[in-house]
């Protein structure tokens, strides 16, 4: 999945996307790098066009923490 996301991350479109940044987090995270999750998860957060997409990269980092 990460070396996936490398292929798209660089297009135009999803420079912005906070979702791109958050499914890395995600993929981090299953792959036991909390610290490059969280990384992630931060990137998404600044990201996010909306309250709730923020409140979700907010919780998800939360939980990294918590851990």
């Amino acid at each position: 999945g990460l070396e996936a996301l490398k292929a798209v991350r660089g297009h135009p479109t999803m420079r912005s996307y906070y979702a791109l940044p958050a499914i890395a987090g995600r993929l981090w995270s299953d792959a036991g790098d909390p610290a490059r999750a969280a990384e992630c998860y931060r990137q998404a957060c600044e990201l996010a066009p909306s309250e709730p997409e923020q409140a979700f990269c907010l919780a998800r980092l939360a939980k990294l923490q918590n851990r």
